[in-house]
C-alpha cells in the first residue's frame, strides 16, 4: 500500500534566539545593507587577480619580470631596483620639463590624490596601501608610462638617445612589452589620462597624439599588423578603456567583424589536416584587419597572419583571456578565437600546412608553437561564441566533402578492379609493369652516375 505524496516537509532548523551562528549571519546581512558602496563599487572592478583555473597552468605568464606596475606586486620590487632606477629618471625628467610650466611633483600628487578613492576601487582586492603610499605609486608608476609612451613616438623627447635607459637597450624594451600587459600588473587608465592632460602642456602641437594613440602604438610590435583605427575607442563607450590591457583589447574588438556575430553554443572542428585531407584550402587573410576576422567562403578558410613573437604573443593571450573570464558582463571574444585555434591546431602537421600556406609566422620552433593554443585554452569558460556562424560553415562543407568521398570510394575501388586486377593474368601483368619502371628508372641512374 503506498503512501499519499506530502505536499509540505517540515524541517527543524534549531533556530533559538541566541544562536550564535543566525546572529552572525544576520550582522553580516546587516553590515552589507549599511554599506552599498561595498557593492556599488565591485562593478568599478576592473583589475583582477588571475583565478588559480588559469594560474595553474603558467603562471609566469602573469608575473612581471622587471616593471612592477601598481600596488600587486609593488612589495615584491626592492626600491634600488634597476626598474626603479628607471622610473624616477623618467619623473625626474618629466617634472624638470613642467617646470618652464610651473607644474610641480606635488601639482601632480594633488590631482591624483583628487581620484585616489575612484582608483582603488577598480581593484577587486583591497589594496593595502595607505592613501599617501598608494598616490605615490600611481604617480610613479604613471607618470613612467606617460612618458614612455611619449619618447617612444617623438625621438626628440629621449634628449641622448644613447644614454635613454629604455630605448638603449632592446631587453629593457622586452621586458617592458611583456610586463605592462599583465592584468594584475595594470594601474587604471583614469590615472593615466588625467596625468596625459596635466603634463602635455609643452608644446602640444608639436606633441599632438592622443595618450589612446600612443599606447597602441608602443604595442604595434605585438600585433604586427597595421595599426586599428582609434575612433572606435575614443567615441563609443562600449569600448572606454579601463587599463592598457583593456585598451589593447578594444582596439582588437572594435576593429573586428566577428565581435558582432554573438551566439550561444559550439561545434567543435576538426584539425587543419582533417580539413586539408577533404581538399579545404588555406590562406592569410589580408592586411589591415583583426586577428579575429577569420572567414570561410567557397572551401578556402581564410585567417589573418598569426605572429608569434618569443613567448609574449601567449603572454598576451593568456592575460586578455584573464580578463574576459573575470570582467563582468565582457565578451568572449578573444576567448573564442583562442578555442577557434586549439581546434585547428592539434599537432605539428597542422602548424606546417598553416606556416605554408603564409597564415603562420612563428619566432618559436614548430612543437613550441603547436603546443601554445592548447595550453591557452585549458582552464577557460565560453560564454558566449562569437565564432558559430563560422564553425557551423566549415563542419558542413567538411562533412559534405567526406561523406562524397565516401559514396564515391566504392566507385573507385570497382574501377580500379575492373581496370587492373579483373584476373590474375591482368594482376601479374600491372606488377610487372611497375617493377619494370623502377627498374628502368634504377638503371637510369647508374648510368649518369658511372659516367662521372
Amino acid at each position: 500500500m503506498s503512501e499519499a505524496p506530502r505536499d509540505h516537509v517540515a524541517i527543524d532548523v534549531g533556530y533559538h534566539d541566541h544562536d550564535p551562528s543566525v546572529t552572525d549571519l544576520e550582522a553580516m546581512m546587516s553590515d552589507l545593507n549599511m554599506n552599498p558602496s561595498a557593492s556599488s563599487s565591485s562593478s568599478r572592478h576592473c583589475i583582477f587577480r588571475i583565478p588559480n583555473n588559469l594560474l595553474s597552468h603558467n603562471e609566469n605568464a602573469y608575473v612581471p619580470e622587471a616593471f612592477s606596475i601598481g600596488p600587486y606586486h609593488y612589495a615584491k620590487q626592492h626600491h634600488k631596483s634597476t626598474a626603479q632606477k628607471i622610473k624616477l629618471r623618467y619623473l625626474h625628467g618629466l617634472i624638470s620639463r613642467l617646470s618652464s610650466a610651473g607644474i610641480t611633483l606635488r601639482d601632480i600628487a594633488d590631482t591624483i590624490r583628487g581620484i585616489e578613492e575612484e582608483a582603488r576601487a577598480c581593484y577587486a582586492e583591497p589594496v593595502d596601501m595607505c592613501v599617501d603610499e598608494f598616490v605615490k605609486v600611481l604617480v610613479l608608476d604613471g607618470c613612467f608610462i606617460v612618458e614612455l609612451f611619449r619618447k617612444n613616438a617623438y625621438e626628440d623627447l629621449r634628449g641622448d638617445n644613447d644614454n635613454d635607459p629604455v630605448f638603449s637597450t632592446s631587453c629593457v624594451l622586452q621586458f617592458l612589452y611583456h610586463d605592462l600587459i599583465l592584468l594584475e600588473n595594470q594601474i587604471p587608465w583614469l590615472v593615466l589620462d588625467r596625468l596625459f592632460d596635466m603634463t602635455n602642456v609643452i608644446n602640444p602641437n608639436k606633441y599632438y597624439k592622443s595618450l589612446t594613440r600612443l599606447a597602441i602604438d608602443f604595442f604595434n610590435n605585438i600585433f604586427h599588423f597595421s595599426p586599428p583605427s582609434i575612433l572606435p575607442l575614443l567615441t563609443n563607450k562600449e569600448f572606454e578603456s579601463k587599463h592598457i590591457l583593456s585598451l589593447l583589447r578594444n582596439s582588437l574588438v572594435s576593429s573586428s567583424e566577428k565581435a558582432k556575430d554573438k551566439n550561444w553554443g559550439w561545434q567543435r572542428l576538426p584539425p587543419v589536416t582533417a580539413l586539408d585531407e577533404m581538399g579545404m584550402k588555406f590562406k592569410k587573410g589580408r592586411e589591415g584587419v583583426s586577428i579575429l576576422d577569420i572567414e570561410f567562403k567557397d572551401g578556402v578558410l581564410v585567417i589573418p597572419l598569426l605572429f608569434f613573437q618569443d613567448m609574449t604573443t601567449e603572454c598576451l593571450f593568456r592575460n586578455l583571456i584573464g580578463l574576459e573570464q573575470c570582467l563582468p558582463n565582457c565578451a568572449s571574444v578573444i576567448t573564442g578565437f583562442v578555442t577557434l585555434m586549439a581546434d585547428l591546431i592539434k599537432t605539428t602537421k597542422d602548424v606546417e600546412i598553416l606556416c605554408n600556406n603564409g597564415v603562420v609566422d612563428s619566432w618559436l620552433n614548430i612543437e613550441e608553437t603547436t603546443a601554445i593554443f592548447y595550453r591557452l585554452y585549458q582552464g577557460t569558460f565560453l560564454k558566449d561564441n562569437y565564432y558559430l556562424g563560422l564553425t557551423n560553415e566549415v563542419f558542413k562543407y567538411y562533412y559534405w566533402k567526406r561523406n562524397h568521398f565516401q559514396r564515391r570510394w566504392p566507385t573507385y575501388r570497382r574501377e580500379l578492379k575492373r581496370e587492373y586486377f579483373y584476373n590474375p593474368w591482368a594482376l601479374i601483368s600491372s606488377i610487372a609493369g611497375v617493377v619494370l619502371l623502377v627498374l628502368t628508372f634504377l638503371q637510369t641512374v647508374f648510368t649518369i652516375t658511372s659516367s662521372k
